[in-house]
Parts: C-alpha cells; structure tokens; sequence
C-alpha cells in the first residue's frame, strides 16, 4: 500500500481524519468517514 505523507500523524501512523474516506454500503448507497469515535474494547 502507499499513502501520501500528508495522512501522517505525529506518529507515523496513518490518521484517519486526514483522509477522505468513501465506503460502499450496497447498491446507490456510498458513506463518508468524517465523524469518527472511539468505543472502548471489552476486556
């Protein structure tokens, strides 16, 4: 895979807020990942 530098984080890592994402839910219908949050993992 490559990515652009510019969807870095701090970190190195690849941070989601910096990329305009676009998912295909099935058929006509497509989303955008532009509001994120977190759920924490059951331990």
């Amino acid at each position: 895979m490559h990515v652009s530098e510019q969807v870095l984080g701090a970190d190195g890592q690849i941070d989601p807020r910096l990329l305009d994402t676009i998912g295909r839910m099935g058929g006509d219908y497509y989303t955008r990942t532009t509001e994120l949050f977190t759920i924490p993992r059951p331990s």
